[in-house]
């Protein structure tokens, strides 16, 4: 009995604490930001569809009035939960499609991905948070 208990110690002492950042309150300060860019985002009116197919994201982005925006800068950035080494980074191209956008980009795990897309026009910014599931 007490060698078994001397190995959960040990075991204990060992493993992971648990511990997801050493910064908890700056960290809820950046996501407080987010938070309050997705209020302002929603607050523009402006429609994202995003599509993916296994190479390939797609963005379609129109104002509140339903008319393509054009002049948008796009990024997107698709996180990996399970492994952030897997964590993406890029930018949008304007396709032939007014208010259409690509980017040639393979998730490489199956799995949820949580994508993240921001688009500038001018001082206004639209940040779009969503999860997508790839097979």
């Amino acid at each position: 009995a007490f060698g078994s208990s001397i190995y959960f110690v040990v075991i204990a002492l060992q493993s992971d604490n648990g511990v997801v950042t050493k910064t908890a309150y700056e960290d809820s300060l950046k996501y407080e930001g987010v938070l309050e860019k997705l209020r302002a985002s929603k607050r523009l009116g402006w429609k994202v569809g995003v599509k993916t197919d296994s190479r390939v994201l797609s963005v379609s982005l129109a104002d509140s009035v339903d008319a393509p925006i054009t002049d948008a800068k796009i990024a997107v950035r698709a996180l990996y939960p399970a492994d952030q080494a897997l964590d993406l980074n890029g930018a949008l191209h304007p396709t032939n499609h007014p208010g259409d956008y690509q980017l040639e980009i393979q998730l490489p795990a199956p799995g949820v991905w949580l994508i993240e897309i921001s688009a500038l026009r001018g001082e206004q910014e639209y940040l779009w948070k969503d999860q997508i599931v790839v097979r």
